[in-house]
């Protein structure tokens, strides 16, 4: 079913279904789950999860005062971890049930940490905050990434 790869993420700033961005140039976001691929229908999954996501609060992100750091070769924004953990395992509990694969095994689980990876556009700095009030579905496609739902937390509905 799931021919393209899709991850679950939060934009710092709200994003429209639809969107279209560059596979390099990626609005700020932090990753809920990275890339998998679907062995249901998308629809089925966005149902499921939007199920999911319904006992799950809108928040405050806040960016850690720990500074920057490092992940792989990337530049990244720490982020308080206290709801995106919780909220990690959730979403990656219904993954699990709807991909066939993960593209990764790191930063799942015990080793997910929650950050937000500087951009050419920008980066987030100590003590920045946002609102995480829904998650979104994007679409790996060729030489770009479409959002193709948005959910919102502590909700029933789906865009």
């Amino acid at each position: 079913m799931g021919h393209r790869a899709h991850l679950v993420c939060a934009f710092v700033e709200p994003q429209a279904v639809g969107e279209r961005f560059a596979a390099t140039q990626w609005p700020l976001h932090a990753t809920v789950v990275p890339w998998f691929h679907l062995k249901t229908s998308r629809g089925e999954f966005t149902s499921s999860l939007q199920e999911r996501l319904a006992n799950s609060a809108p928040f405050i992100a806040h960016v850690g005062f720990q500074g920057h750091s490092r992940l792989g070769a990337r530049k990244v924004s720490l982020l308080e971890p206290d709801q995106w953990q919780d909220l990690h395992e959730a979403v990656l509990n219904v993954v699990s049930s709807h991909a066939g694969t993960l593209a990764t095994k790191l930063f799942i689980g015990p080793q997910y940490i929650p950050h937000v990876t500087f951009q050419d556009a920008g980066h987030l700095s100590p003590g920045d905050e946002f609102a995480c009030n829904s998650l979104y579905i994007v679409e790996q496609q060729t030489g770009h990434r479409k959002v193709v739902n948005r959910l919102n937390l502590g909700d029933e509905t789906a865009t």
